[in-house]
């Protein structure tokens, strides 16, 4: 049984996420003062500890230290009502493996935990989570390795202050072995921190390097060319898709009267199938009521735009034709968001602004369900 030991200063929070725990069959703790807790895990070691960020007698950050200083394997997950960018940066730097803003969904608390029981947070890479790492080394300007474990066998990825600087997979060294890493269906990877690469191979900064290896990937993959005028001409086909990515926006996101105007028939572009009126005019409910929410699009399996612009067709169509990558993010410029999922022969993107990857999957993974709701009613 696994040993849950919670810190927060609100006894509420304590005794509902106690509770709850306990009825799912794990061994909790809870403790309002963070220096009580760190004697309970000197005596009483714990397999995760759950903490708050704001507290008085010692922050949530400097609790993660203490708790890896008496158990450097013990797994942190960092919750807080005044969450940022920055502070989920220094969360993930101090030790911690995910980082949640309240108010939460406490089943998705649970999903976390059952996730940490099946081995820890070791990245598949098929969920694009060695990209999310690759991401936050670049912000941290790290040092590391990331070893890669695959069935077509091992890989390094090597960063130095935050570059990518050397790759290996098998034979092959720099771009093609990154390449190769960046192709795989499935495996795992681990990080170490503080390593010195043993040689540079790869001298590109690291957002034009991700969006160059994803383009050969693209290319290579759909046999089509990316020589292009601008990125929106893209087709993303069989990418490999990655919390990364970023894309200069070349238009301002329509307002939420505009997402109901139709495409012109001989414009470029998806075909035009919009839905039915009251289903459309609930999803306009659904984006107007939220101001952080900038476009809705929904696609069906065969490239059809039902509703929105089409402003995301090119990565839309990548989605649709890959068909592996089920749910996941996309990171663009400005603060902005990409939220997708695709399922029951649908595909819906939430063009977000301002909202934390962590925000992201706790409160509009709930307005993307209300959508595949909606859509279950189209013929």
């Amino acid at each position: 049984m696994k040993r849950v030991l919670i810190v927060d200063d609100e006894k509420d929070i304590l005794l509902g996420l106690s509770r709850y725990l306990k009825r799912h069959g794990y061994d909790v703790i809870t403790e309002t003062s963070p220096r009580k807790a760190i004697e309970i895990m000197s005596t009483e070691p714990a397999d995760i500890l759950i903490t708050d960020v704001k507290m008085d007698e010692l922050s949530g950050l400097d609790l993660i230290e203490e708790a890896k200083k008496r158990n450097r394997d013990i797994r942190v997950i960092v919750m807080t009502a005044r969450g940022s960018d920055e502070l989920e940066r220094l969360a993930i730097e101090r030790g911690a493996v995910e980082y949640i803003e309240k108010p939460f969904d406490i089943d998705y608390l649970l999903q976390l935990l059952r996730k940490l029981e099946k081995g820890g947070f070791r990245g598949v890479v098929k969920e694009l989570s060695i990209t999310d790492m690759l991401n936050i080394l670049n912000v941290e300007k790290a040092n590391a390795v990331i070893n890669i474990s695959s069935t077509a066998g091992p890989g390094r990825i090597y960063m130095q202050d935050g570059e990518i600087v050397h790759a290996r997979f098998g034979d092959l060294e720099g771009l093609d072995a990154l390449k190769v890493i960046f192709s795989l269906e499935g495996g795992t990877f681990s990080v170490d921190k503080g390593v010195k690469p043993p040689k540079k191979t790869i001298d590109i900064p690291f957002n034009n390097l991700m969006l160059e290896i994803f383009a050969q990937i693209d290319e290579e993959s759909t046999g089509l060319s990316m020589e292009s005028e601008t990125e929106e001409s893209y087709d993303f086909g069989g990418s490999i898709f990655a919390g990364i990515i970023q894309e200069e926006e070349q238009e301002q996101v329509a307002s939420a009267e505009e997402q109901k105007a139709e495409v012109p028939a001989d414009a470029e572009g998806p075909r035009m199938k919009p839905l039915a009126e009251p289903i459309a005019e609930i999803i306009g409910e659904i984006l107007s009521s939220d101001d952080r929410m900038e476009a809705i699009e929904v696609y069906d399996v065969e490239e059809n735009l039902l509703y929105g612009l089409g402003l995301y067709y090119p990565l839309a169509r990548g989605l649709i034709s890959t068909g592996g990558v089920t749910s996941g993010y996309i990171e663009l410029e400005s603060d902005r968001l990409l939220f997708f999922e695709l399922k029951d022969g649908f595909l819906v993107l939430l063009a977000l602004v301002n909202v934390s990857i962590s925000l992201a999957r706790v409160e509009y993974s709930r307005v993307l369900k209300r959508i595949f709701e909606l859509l279950k009613e189209v013929e």
